[in-house]
């Protein structure tokens, strides 16, 4: 056998290829980078500015950045999910999705594209979440009576 050529096999040698072995020990640390130096005072003024926005700006946790960084109506969704209403946001969902797709059916010729999206009008989504969720304790609780009832006012909403 002729050294890194490959494998003898009767005759033919077949080629192979060299696979580089992975590296040893842990990867190299990311370097940190030297820390900025004031050099004037207009640069030290702008540093302690930042440094006291820093300080006055509220420390919002996750549910507050999210709060802030979605949608109306995904953080309702997230809310009625939170709290164990998943048929509430089952029929939430399904209703929206329903209205967007009968939206889409009539075109943009229709008085449906004049309607503003459900999803777009805050008010209507919390009293339907408002319907939804006293219906569903009312289920839950045997109540069914009130469950009737607010169905019937969910229906006419």
């Amino acid at each position: 056998m002729i050294p890194n050529q490959g494998i003898y096999m009767g005759g033919a040698s077949i080629p192979q290829r060299r696979m580089p072995s992975p590296p040893k020990g842990r990867a190299p640390k990311p370097t940190l980078k030297p820390v900025k130096r004031v050099q004037g005072t207009k640069d030290r003024d702008m540093l302690m500015k930042q440094q006291n926005l820093r300080v006055q700006q509220p420390e919002l946790d996750k549910l507050e950045t999210a709060r802030y960084r979605n949608s109306y109506k995904h953080n309702l969704c997230l809310e009625m999910l939170r709290e164990g209403f998943h048929k509430s946001f089952t029929e939430l969902f399904q209703l929206m999705k329903k209205r967007k797709d009968e939206r889409e059916e009539a075109g943009p010729d229709s008085l449906l594209w004049q309607e503003p999206l459900l999803e777009d009008q805050p008010e209507k989504l919390d009293q339907i979440k408002h319907y939804l969720t006293r219906g569903e304790a009312a289920r839950r609780m045997g109540e069914f009576y009130k469950f009737f009832s607010v169905t019937v006012c969910t229906k006419q909403a």
